[in-house]
């Protein structure tokens, strides 16, 4: 016979009687309905498993009960609150650790948190009063960094040890900004310039797959030569070959010291007009 005890009021024993086969038992099926904001908030784990063998009268062994430690029930929220090790600023605040779902609504609405205890935050930005991204916590962090006494106001505020505050900083000063800046390299041929386009997520280059051949040709009626970018899907046979020749050049380049030839542009990856993408490819871009 086992027990599923709870340690909050409105929960109270789970009684289930199981029969052991080969020296075991097998539980069936248990619906929780307490909640896991434990599991989110800090606080200790509400869950136990208390087992004893039922006695019968033929038997008269004295078997000791057993008890489990504490545990809680990760729910599919809980589990959607999964951290990361390296945050993006536009993720929710709950990817940081220790931070669960009470510290979440407290950095909510930090100033009715800390009037709540009858503290008096100093001026802040409307982003770090009210928090809903990583990246705004971050910016936070880097505040309290800098004033020891709104640190210890954080602290009280959000009911964290300084331990879990500081496991805290640490990890939100991972956070990155998105970065999807289409990247440019550029060579000369023929004293005309060419070069490729990469797309870029989080930070990370497409290296081995060009998004699009960037390529001048004359213009006999002009005396400019104008910049003409093409998409993979829309090359001819003889621009692939020329893709495929530039390619080993721009990953040389790549990975030589200052990345010559390469450049930031000001395009973003997701952007899908060719028109627009020639007029705003070197509008404002820099060295890498």
């Amino acid at each position: 016979m086992c027990w599923l005890a709870s340690n909050t009021p409105r929960a109270g024993l789970l009684v289930l009687a199981a029969s052991m086969q080969d020296g075991s038992v097998e539980l069936p099926a248990i619906t929780f309905t307490e909640s896991s904001e434990a599991l989110l908030s800090g606080r200790k784990p509400p869950f136990r498993l208390v087992a004893r063998a039922k006695q019968t009268q033929e038997s008269n062994l004295q078997i000791k009960h057993a008890v489990s430690e504490p545990f809680v029930v990760a729910t599919r929220r809980v589990k959607a609150n999964k951290k990361i090790d390296i945050p993006s600023a536009e993720d929710p605040v709950s990817r940081i650790e220790h931070l669960g779902g009470q510290t979440v609504k407290k950095l909510a609405d930090l100033q009715a948190a800390a009037a709540e205890q009858e503290i008096t935050l100093p001026p802040l930005d409307v982003d770090l009063l009210k928090i809903s991204k990583a990246g705004h916590f971050k910016q936070l962090v880097l505040r309290a960094e800098v004033d020891g006494h709104l640190k210890h106001q954080l602290i009280t505020i959000l009911r964290m040890s300084k331990d879990k505050w500081a496991a805290a900083a640490v990890h939100a000063k991972r956070t990155v900004v998105p970065d999807t800046k289409m990247r440019a390299w550029t060579t000369d041929q023929a004293g005309l310039p060419l070069g490729l386009l990469f797309s870029c997520q989080n930070g990370m280059v497409q290296l081995g797959s060009p998004a699009a051949l960037m390529q001048t040709t004359m213009d006999s009626s002009s005396a400019t030569a104008p910049l003409s970018v093409v998409r993979t899907s829309q090359q001819s046979p003889e621009q692939q070959v020329l893709v495929q020749q530039l390619l080993p050049l721009a990953k040389s380049s790549w990975w030589s010291p200052g990345n010559p030839g390469w450049m930031i542009t000001a395009v973003d990856s997701a952007e899908i007009e060719v028109r627009r993408l020639t007029q705003l490819l070197f509008s404002s871009c820099h060295n890498i």
